[in-house]
């Protein structure tokens, strides 16, 4: 483990702020600390509001241009997975819920040659979670549990078929009590499956996989047991059986989640999540990192109170597009966006929603607009929403 200097920072005493950065003598170089920043006010968005009991964790757009929404309703007090279909209007052309045998959500759309071919996610009965998918053909099929033969307690976060036509799945499964990261790799929908699971004896989970423009697979989880601090970033290059390549780590001292990473011009990569390395109230994280490791500069983004991000696109021009949640404006909990460079500069910021507490979970860009989906929350209720705005 490299030897970690701890560097304390005094500003100003009339505004009593100490930042202590923890840096890493080999892995990780100082890690700049950008204070808040007046936020821009966005343009009238437009909103869609689902039922009470609701949220929308993924947002995809297919080759007729309908906006895609997976995620969960309540009906009858049981979580159904949700599936929804929406013009560029905004207008609702079609919506369909399972009938799980518990409580259940969608958490991935999976397009195939511009159309919609499943969804993925998890189920959770008496008997445990299980990961499940609803095939499209074109309609839904129903709540296919088919993989529920992998494992009896496992959850699905996202789903990669590659240039070779391997299918991966990955999230989270119980091993003794614990939470273990796990890749399930399958020849086909419906072939023989391939259960590999990485982690040690606290809680380990897979968020995204990607497919690197060289065929590469890299899958991006979250590890407490291994790393610098309570909870790491913890990227894993896998080939397609599922073993491992490499592995490594990023953050400090503190504790990191992962949501979110995608390839940059020139093979690096760009994560986002969330740390409290820096400042213990947690900050947006923000990390560019080649495939071997090496960090080519990081940023914590925040206030004095809780951010995070969740997401992150392409714009072109070596820049790109953060979704995050703040408490640290607008009222108890909102939704931004960061425009950063590919250099680590932040371009602009601007605030989304205003309500009492609000999260976004996913980003996409269509039609000239940014797309946003996530959950609002009023008075203990919580509604999925889609918000699109005009770029800027």
């Amino acid at each position: 483990m490299p030897f970690l200097h701890r560097i304390v920072l005094l500003k100003s005493l009339w505004i009593g702020i100490v930042i202590l950065l923890i840096t890493s003598a080999c892995t990780h170089p100082p890690v700049p600390y950008m204070p808040p920043e007046p936020l821009t006010p966005g343009p009238a968005p437009l909103f869609f509001t689902g039922q009470d009991g609701s949220a929308f964790y993924d947002l995809k757009t297919d080759a007729s241009g309908r906006i895609w929404l997976a995620g969960y309703v309540t009906l009858a007090g049981v979580r159904q997975p949700w599936l929804v279909a929406m013009d560029s209007a905004g207008q609702v052309l079609q919506s369909y819920t399972g009938n799980c045998s518990g409580n259940s959500e969608y958490r991935t759309l999976v397009m195939e040659s511009g159309l919609l071919r499943m969804t993925t996610g998890h189920n959770d009965d008496l008997f445990g979670q299980y990961g499940i998918r609803t095939m499209l053909n074109p309609a839904p099929t129903g709540c296919d549990e088919l993989l529920s033969r992998i494992n009896s307690d496992w959850r699905i976060f996202d789903y990669l078929q590659s240039s070779s036509g391997s299918h991966y799945y990955v999230g989270d499964i119980n091993t003794l009590g614990n939470r273990s990261l796990c890749i399930v790799v399958a020849d086909s929908m419906a072939g023989t499956h391939t259960l590999k699971t990485y982690g040690g004896s606290f809680i380990d989970a897979a968020v995204r996989i990607l497919e690197t423009t060289s065929g590469d697979i890299w899958v991006l989880a979250h590890t407490e047991s291994r790393g610098h601090g309570s909870r790491d970033l913890w990227l894993l290059q896998v080939d397609s059986q599922g073993d491992t390549l490499q592995t490594f780590t990023l953050g400090g001292a503190g504790y990191e989640q992962a949501s979110g990473f995608l390839e940059m011009p020139g093979g690096d990569f760009l994560v986002v999540g969330h740390s409290a390395s820096v400042d213990p109230m947690h900050d947006n994280y923000i990390v560019r990192v080649s495939p071997a490791g090496n960090i080519r500069w990081q940023l914590h983004l925040g206030g004095p109170n809780h951010d995070g991000t969740e997401d992150v696109i392409a714009l072109g021009n070596d820049t790109y597009l953060v979704l995050a949640n703040t408490e640290s404006h607008g009222t108890e909990s909102n939704v931004t966006l960061l425009k950063i460079s590919g250099s680590g500069t932040l371009i602009d910021t601007v605030l989304i929603t205003t309500g009492s507490f609000d999260t976004g979970l996913r980003l996409a860009r269509y039609g000239g607009h940014f797309w946003v989906c996530g959950q609002l929350m009023e008075a203990g209720i919580t509604r999925a929403f889609v918000y699109r705005n005009k770029e800027f």
